[in-house]
């Protein structure tokens, strides 16, 4: 699949604290990376365990453990240790050492920030659950200035990854031996139901900083649509902070396109 040239961030209105969300992505160039708990899927961010491996996989799997902790170790000293202390664990040992290890993946998963966007501007469901029911706002993100690739905002915009949604519907499987970190994260955290593929989501993933407040760079962001039932009090006031962003906006209007379950778009 083409790499996406914009991704999008719907934003609904109706609270004060979204208000200020949106605020500061605007007057402070900050967004808020959200934790797995924040999310409206139960489903998220699970996956199947497995310790399908080999009597030597699970030493390779130890031994990569001992010399992340011991960076002085060689490659057979880590293994001879890892050789010694796996066997030496017994069958009841091992099982507690993958639930130990199990265990310390859900934590890192637990612990990491989510910036979530999305593919299209346009798409009828998106503005109703996550603009409020057209009466947000959507914003685009894009690192392109003048027709080139502008590497500042590339660097955050690069970031992001896309989310993929199996035909078969199946948790994503992490072996608690074969699996890497980043690897769990790729599978676990871009990884959703087929259910959700309208969505089109690309995400970017703090494992490091956790959730929070992270900054943009000054001048990714591009355009803002205004939803089509956006109240006209909150339109002013949308209007009126997008003028406070240091770099030109575009602004944009939706209206129900005649005749189509559609949106359309008007530059304002």
């Amino acid at each position: 699949m083409d790499e996406p040239i914009s991704l999008f961030k719907y934003r609904t209105l109706s609270e004060k604290k979204d208000k200020e969300r949106v605020k500061e992505i605007f007057e402070d160039q900050k967004v808020w990376f959200s934790s797995p708990k924040d999310f409206n899927d139960p489903f998220e961010f699970q996956f199947t365990p497995s310790s399908d491996a080999t009597t030597y996989e699970k030493i390779e799997a130890y031994a990569h453990i001992l010399k992340k902790r011991n960076s002085t170790l060689t490659n057979n000293a880590a293994i001879a240790e890892a050789g010694s202390t796996i066997l030496s664990m017994g069958e009841n040992g091992v099982k507690k050492w993958e639930q130990s290890r199990l265990a310390n993946f859900k934590k890192i998963l637990a612990n990491t920030g989510i910036f979530s966007l999305a593919k299209h501007n346009n798409d009828i469901l998106m503005w109703s659950h996550y603009a409020d029911k057209h009466r947000g706002i959507c914003i685009e993100f894009c690192p392109i200035r003048n027709g080139k690739l502008n590497k500042k905002l590339a660097d955050f915009f690069c970031q992001a990854l896309e989310v993929s949604y199996p035909d078969e519907n199946d948790l994503p499987t992490i072996n608690l031996y074969k699996c890497q970190t980043e690897e769990l994260l790729r599978k676990s955290a871009l990884t959703k139901a087929r259910h959700w593929k309208y969505e089109g989501e690309w995400r970017i993933l703090d494992r490091k900083g956790g959730p929070g407040k992270k900054s943009i760079p000054e001048g990714i962001i591009s355009s803002v649509i205004l939803g089509c039932q956006i109240e006209k009090k909150v339109r002013e006031w949308v209007v009126d902070l997008i003028s406070t962003y240091p770099t030109p906006v575009n602004v944009y209007e939706t209206r129900i396109k005649p005749g189509y379950y559609e949106i359309e778009f008007r530059q304002i």
